[in-house]
């Protein structure tokens, strides 16, 4: 059922879908949107209770792998504000050059005060600016991120996952870079299993952290994987992968702080089905 919140006396909330999915004897509410939601308990059905609210949403509805393996391979610069790839979400901070220990706080959004004056023509398509702290849809190349000290910098690309009755998870994914600049970047691949708690990092064959470090080539790129993931993320009806974009910390020139443009492309999750072997007991 949709709701539109528009008319309900808060600040400008574009329309919400709710998609609940059952779990057990309850259900879990999944919430999409593109700004902050305010108390809004009397505006949902009757058999939805949810305490006053003050939040941004953060978690993407699931792909259920079960159904087939995921696949994210373009984007659109013309996509509107508000939307993202399917079952993933473009995250922000409110901090400028956000590090490795950074968590992001709001959902990728550009207010119509934040256009650069060089994008007036583009406001309501955040995927398509010229200018400041943005993603950019790359069309069949995925999506660029870039970091100019807004206050609001990126990021992350979160994916979604039911993993029920799916073993042997594994993903695989492209980085590149666009523009490298005196600030580096890397794209490091995370996981967590449900909607809280803190991302860990997805560990190599040498036990090192899987990413994509920032290059000072343009144009470079490599596919990173496949690599299974933890066997915690095995069977689970939410997981989270996240690619994280973010600060080094190293500093190549102070001549300026320009900062690394990084792509991220051609993910590709897969599993196995889930079997168990069934025993066989012999009796005398």
């Amino acid at each position: 059922q949709d709701i539109d919140l528009r008319n309900n006396n808060l600040r400008d909330v574009s329309p919400l879908r709710f998609m609940p999915s059952l779990e057990g004897e309850g259900s879990r509410l999944y919430l999409q949107g593109n700004e902050e939601l305010w108390n809004f308990t009397s505006l949902l059905p009757r058999y939805f209770y949810i305490e006053t609210v003050d939040f941004k949403i953060l978690d993407p509805v699931p792909h259920t792998l079960k159904e087939g393996d995921y696949e994210f391979n373009y984007w659109s610069p013309y996509a509107s504000a508000g939307e993202y790839p399917e079952n993933m979400l473009f995250l922000q901070s409110d901090r400028t050059d956000p590090l490795l220990e950074d968590e992001f706080s709001m959902p990728y959004y550009v207010y119509e005060d934040q256009y650069h004056a060089d994008d007036q023509d583009k406001i309501g398509y955040p995927y398509n600016l010229t200018g400041r702290t943005r993603v950019n849809g790359l069309y069949g190349d995925g999506v660029a991120f870039i970091n100019t000290g807004r206050g609001r910098d990126l990021g992350a690309a979160v994916l979604a996952l039911d993993t029920s009755g799916m073993e042997n998870i594994e993903v695989t994914w492209e980085g590149g870079t666009l523009t490298p600049n005196s600030r580096v970047y890397n794209i490091r691949l995370q996981y967590r299993v449900g909607f809280d708690g803190e991302f860990q990092d997805v560990p190599d064959e040498n036990n090192e952290p899987v990413e994509y470090e920032g290059s000072r080539d343009a144009g470079d790129s490599r596919v990173v994987g496949p690599f299974r993931l933890p066997e915690e993320v095995d069977k689970q009806p939410y997981v989270q992968i996240r690619w994280k974009y973010y600060y080094t910390g190293e500093r190549l020139t102070e001549e300026h702080g320009r900062r690394d443009q990084l792509r991220l492309d051609d993910i590709v999750v897969t599993g196995d089905r889930y079997t168990r072997a069934e025993g066989w007991q012999l009796y005398q």
